[in-house]
């Protein structure tokens, strides 16, 4: 229930199969410490997105084009090119959409609810019509959500729908294996036409469609604004390579791109760019291995996370491109307790106090600390690893600050930086002491597969069967108890440090400058809101 595609990602770079992947990863500028940084940008936050921003618009040619691979496939339900993916947000609506707050909000269903957070109705919309002229209807919403399930969507949805059924009253209701007042952020999924998956480019009811003799998407007529869209005509563009890549950007053949900006080995655009920074559930967290004999008990581990900068990692390492966070819930939404950032901040010298409070100490003169958990007799020696993916120089960059400032209050941590296949089956294998780690969570916010026993993510082989309680307690929890049930969550699993959350990845959106107003996007579906974007053509 954790993520739509891996469990533990590097981000888009980890992919096998997809071209872009290693396109996107040179899109950003070298800076110090291995990050990567957009030259000559102005990055803004969205919520300081406004028309009060004038730039002249770089090399215009007078024409809006995205980039798109015509050898695979725009299919919502299995598409794995990157750039095939941003075009479905202009062809096919979202049953719900998610906010970059990670709210819920209108998509094709209109209105939502239950009487108990396990069957749920859903009333639809008027005005949405497929591009050939048929209204979309509850079958329609039903076939996309069924489709949904088995196959790019499975980890959200299969773990969670029982049964869905288009009602005679227009209406669609989903029984849910188990409670979760949640269920509605799951739901940015697209709506395809009834019996229509099998097609390269199933119908849709957004605001463009693939033009009869391709190469272009064009207005849906039938789509309620579709005489006032940004543009009439979106040119579609290939590229050869990486270099071409660039040029197309540069000289204006393509106008916009989607950018993950935690990546490495990069260069820059060559004209003036504007970069906007939005929000993804993307957490970067350290575990420890709980197999370990040292972290049979919280205390140790706990002490630890006081050692985390993370501080550091967001504005240093990550040159902003993230939010800090003491909780496994993002600070952009409003679900998200900063109250516990006090005692959970970087702090060496409170995590040297602990350390010695709790039993660590040179029992044997050599120069290392050792821990004596309570109740034993025999001190534990300490000499850790830490486990990190090499293809991140920040990840990197971040375990080896923290090894070096734990070493010099007397624990042993060094470093075993390894590239992404090694990387993965260390932490299959559990041979690791601590590891940093990262996943793509549901816009609800799920720690299952996480903290759960037997979790697809759970590498650190915790059996703490309080959490897989907290964690339906929050699910279940409605509107006026949900904000207490996520503290109670949050703040066991600090008391425990079960994980250390470290941040929460931003990505961007990169077009050239003063070309693109009132935009807004959302994680899944970026361009869902399109249609009421502002695009200046020309010079």
């Amino acid at each position: 229930m954790c993520g739509d595609h891996a469990d533990i990602t590097e981000v888009e770079m980890k992919r096998a199969g997809i071209v872009l992947l290693i396109v996107l990863a040179v899109l950003i500028q070298c800076c110090g410490c291995g990050r990567q940084v957009l030259k000559d940008t102005n990055t803004l936050d969205f919520e300081s997105d406004d028309d009060t921003v004038d730039y002249k618009a770089a090399n215009a040619d007078g024409q809006f084009s995205l980039f798109y691979n015509s050898n695979s496939t725009t299919n919502p339900m299995t598409v794995e090119d990157s750039d095939n993916k941003l075009l479905c947000g202009l062809i096919y609506e979202n049953i719900i959409n998610v906010d970059n707050s990670f709210k819920t909000e209108e998509g094709i269903v209109a209105d939502w609810s239950t009487e108990d957070g396990k069957t749920w109705v859903l009333q639809l919309g008027e005005g949405h019509t497929f591009a050939d002229g048929n209204p979309v209807e509850a079958d329609d919403v039903v076939y996309s959500l069924q489709t949904a399930a088995s196959n790019r969507y499975s980890r959200r949805l299969s773990g969670w729908l029982y049964e869905t059924v288009a009602n005679e009253d227009g209406t669609v209701s989903v029984s849910l294996k188990s409670t979760n007042y949640q269920f509605p952020a799951l739901l940015e999924i697209p709506v395809i036409e009834y019996n229509t998956f099998q097609n390269n480019h199933p119908i849709g009811s957004g605001p463009y469609q693939f033009a009869e003799e391709g190469g272009s998407l064009i207005p849906n007529d039938f789509y309620p604004s579709s005489k006032n869209l940004p543009v009439e005509t979106i040119y579609l563009q290939t590229f050869s390579s990486v270099d071409d890549y660039i040029s197309k950007f540069n000289d204006s053949t393509c106008d916009l791109v989607v950018n993950d900006p935690t990546t490495s080995d990069s260069t820059s655009f060559g004209s003036a760019t504007q970069v906007r920074s939005y929000n993804t559930t993307n957490l970067h967290f350290v575990i420890f291995n709980l197999g370990d004999s040292c972290f049979q008990d919280h205390k140790l581990q706990h002490a630890m996370s006081l050692a985390f900068d993370r501080k550091y990692m967001v504005e240093t390492l990550m040159q902003g491109n993230a939010l800090e966070a003491y909780t496994p819930i993002s600070p952009a939404s409003t679900l998200y307790n900063g109250s516990l950032k006090k005692s959970l901040s970087y702090d060496l010298d409170a995590c040297r106090k602990e350390l010695a409070k709790i039993g660590v100490d040179d029992y044997d003169k050599d120069g290392l600390a050792e821990y004596m958990p309570e109740g034993s007799e025999t001190a534990l020696e300490l000499n850790l690893s830490f486990l990190v993916c090499s293809d991140s120089p920040a990840k990197v960059a971040m375990a080896e600050k923290f090894a070096s400032e734990i070493t010099s209050i007397g624990i042993k941590v060094a470093v075993k930086s390894l590239a992404w296949e090694a990387y993965q089956e260390a932490l299959q294998n559990g041979s690791f002491d601590i590891a940093y780690c990262e996943v793509k969570l549901t816009p609800d916010f799920d720690l299952t597969c996480i903290l759960a026993p037997g979790g697809s993510a759970n590498y650190s082989r915790g059996y703490d069967t309080v959490n897989t309680d907290n964690i339906n307690a929050y699910l279940s929890a409605d509107d006026s108890d949900r904000q207490d049930a996520c503290d109670e969550m949050c703040e066991y699993i600090a008391e425990q440090a079960s994980i250390v959350p470290i941040c929460f990845e931003k990505h961007q959106i990169i077009t050239h400058s003063g070309m693109v107003s009132q935009m807004t996007v959302s994680q899944e579906s970026p361009l869902h809101t399109f249609a009421e974007w502002k695009i200046k053509m020309g010079n």
